[in-house]
């Protein structure tokens, strides 16, 4: 089995609160339980009684700690070791990193799905794998989509496993989910269970979700027989401008005297220059691509230009507090949601 190696689209954090490694680096394909192994991600959890600085048992009026069992070895002495992960009622049934994920391993097994990276938030909290379905979309000439699946599993009571879509932009290590359409799902629900039809059902419910996920977010994109989606939709100087001080805001202000007035902060004022930057730059690496494939460029900056912007913003510029590096703030927090704002305010211009 190929070695792990530290994923480099991930591994951004300087402690080992968020951990990422890749497994796939050969032509082997792995289950998502021998990924998790291979990732080093098979230590166990389990129920304990809550307890207080000094050891002692309390009254947790039923509540349980969900604790992170691993060996540690010290001076040759080999000691269990427990990690908090959270609190949880009485009733909550503990789900092992190993079996959260098995009903997809029957994808893995077929080829119609590749795992190439696990790991951790918040020291393990929170457990994911990447997986990436055939295929590619793409953008500009030789800018290519990879699909990706984000398999998720919690163990602090936070949520159920979960499948997340996100497509992958390999050329800039940016993530780009957003909802493309009404009532248009970005993730599926898994209701963990033994039974091999049920896991089946699950499995293909799944898939076929993310294809009708993947299909939509195309059309938004790069719209329909390349006619359409941002991707054609030039925009002008003052759209742009719209769209990034919208994400952006000024905020409302009294004077002495009691009027009201409009007011650009120094941290909002940086950050509208560093996306509209990224927006120059993207427009002139896709004019770059067309001319290379001797392709006729749009005559001007596009919709698509604009999103690509935003991400590279998020993804290289974006500083969030307690979020981790970038890739874990682009999938799991608030640069997700900004990523949608501007999708949404960008699919309003008219």
């Amino acid at each position: 089995m190929n070695q792990p190696v530290n994923a480099p689209w991930i591994f951004g954090a300087k402690d080992q609160r968020h951990r990422g490694v890749e497994v796939q680096n050969g032509e082997a394909l792995l289950t998502v339980s021998e990924a998790i192994k291979s990732g080093g991600l098979d230590w166990m959890v389990e129920l304990r009684d809550p307890i207080s600085n000094d050891d002692d048992q309390i009254d947790s009026n039923g509540w349980k700690m969900v604790a992170k069992v691993e060996d540690v070895s010290e001076d040759g002495v080999t000691r269990k070791s427990y990690l908090n992960l959270g609190m949880v009622k009485g009733r909550y049934t503990l789900l092992q990193n190993r079996s959260a994920f098995d009903f997809f391993d029957r994808a893995t097994m077929e080829g119609s799905a590749v795992i190439k990276a696990v790991g951790h938030l918040d020291h393990g909290r929170v457990v994911w794998a990447v997986a990436q379905r055939p295929g590619t979309m793409e953008l500009v000439p030789g800018d290519v989509i990879h699909k990706n699946l984000v398999l998720v599993t919690a163990h602090d009571g936070s949520h159920a496993v979960k499948v997340m879509f996100n497509p992958y932009r390999p050329t800039t290590g940016t993530m780009l989910g957003v909802r493309a359409g009404a009532r248009q799902r970005t993730e599926v629900r898994v209701r963990h269970t033994k039974s091999i039809d049920t896991r089946m059902a699950t499995l293909h419910n799944v898939v076929a979700a993310e294809s009708g996920y993947f299909d939509r977010w195309r059309t938004a994109l790069v719209g329909e027989d390349e006619q359409g989606g941002f991707k054609r939709r030039l925009v002008t100087m003052g759209e742009i401008n719209s769209v990034v001080n919208s994400l952006f805001p000024s905020q409302s202000k009294i004077d002495e005297d009691g009027n009201a007035y409009q007011k650009i902060s120094g941290k909002a004022t940086k950050a509208r220059g560093l996306i509209l930057d990224r927006i120059d730059e993207q427009r002139e690496a896709s004019r770059i691509a067309y001319e290379g494939a001797n392709q006729e460029a749009p005559n001007g900056p596009t919709a698509l230009d604009v999103f690509l912007g935003v991400g590279e913003y998020i993804a290289k510029d974006r500083k969030a507090k307690n979020e981790g590096n970038s890739w874990v703030t682009s999938t799991f927090g608030t640069g997700s949601d900004m990523r949608q704002r501007a999708f949404d305010l960008i699919a309003k211009l008219k």
